[in-house]
């Protein structure tokens, strides 16, 4: 029980910063295994197939794939690791974004580029994503703590399902 508790807040927390960044988006959240994962969002837009990719999209992606780990993390007071899928298609985005010349460093070039200084300009972009997700979080927990409950019970919601527990206000 205590398992899937901890997955639905974690898909939890995906789903509703998911609807943060793109309303809408979402078309399915579920806390049933599939293949590898112990749940997932099903989102409407696919950015991750894209070829070409803005800044903004990149963010937006990293918003929802640190969501999970962090609603964990508020809810619980640690982080499983389920959120390690999450985290190695979070560096792959951070490391496309500086390669993309997105981030303060400008355009670089890898090969010439010191490891230590390509690092900390990837662990820059994720800790400043990951802090506002936080905030976000923190300041949503009621309405988060109610997709987590809901999808507890029900074990899948679809997007139209989600839309409507976060339109409903929810007392603290």
């Amino acid at each position: 029980m205590a398992e899937q508790r901890r997955i639905s807040l974690h898909e939890a927390g995906h789903a509703l910063v998911a609807e943060h960044v793109r309303p809408g988006s979402v078309a399915t959240v579920t806390i049933l295994s599939r293949g590898d994962t112990l749940g997932y969002v099903r989102q409407t837009v696919d950015d991750e197939a894209a070829y070409l990719q803005t800044k903004q999209q990149i963010q937006e992606q990293l918003w929802v794939l640190l969501a999970g780990a962090v609603a964990e993390d508020l809810t619980l007071g640690s982080r499983s690791t389920g959120a390690s899928g999450d985290f190695q298609k979070a560096i792959e985005l951070a490391r496309r974004y500086v390669l993309a010349g997105m981030s303060p460093l400008g355009i670089v070039d890898e090969s010439v580029l010191a490891k230590d200084e390509f690092h900390r300009a990837q662990q820059a972009l994720l800790q400043e994503v990951e802090t506002a997700v936080r905030s976000y979080l923190t300041e949503h927990m009621p309405i988060l703590r109610q997709v987590a409950a809901k999808l507890q019970q029900d074990e899948r919601i679809a997007g139209s399902c989600l839309r409507e527990l976060i339109a409903t206000p929810v007392s603290a």
